[in-house]
């Protein structure tokens, strides 16, 4: 498998994982779409600034798979 190829598919496996990740969060925790993708974005990166975090058990959870992923 090429360069190329294997750079392409970790990119769309990012992609998914973040895409999956904001509309979690959008959808468990009541964000705004925008706010959703910036703590997506934040937990995958691991840099966890702390201004937005998980509130209820279910997004806790969710956050524990997504930094898994």
């Amino acid at each position: 498998m090429g360069a190329i190829r294997r750079a392409l598919i970790g990119f769309v496996l990012l992609l998914v994982v973040v895409t999956i990740g904001a509309i979690g969060f959008w959808y468990l925790e009541g964000l705004t779409p925008l706010e959703a993708l910036y703590l997506t974005i934040i937990t995958v990166t691991t840099v966890g600034y702390g201004d937005y975090y998980p509130r209820t058990t279910y997004g806790q959870l969710f956050t524990a798979g997504l930094v898994i992923a």
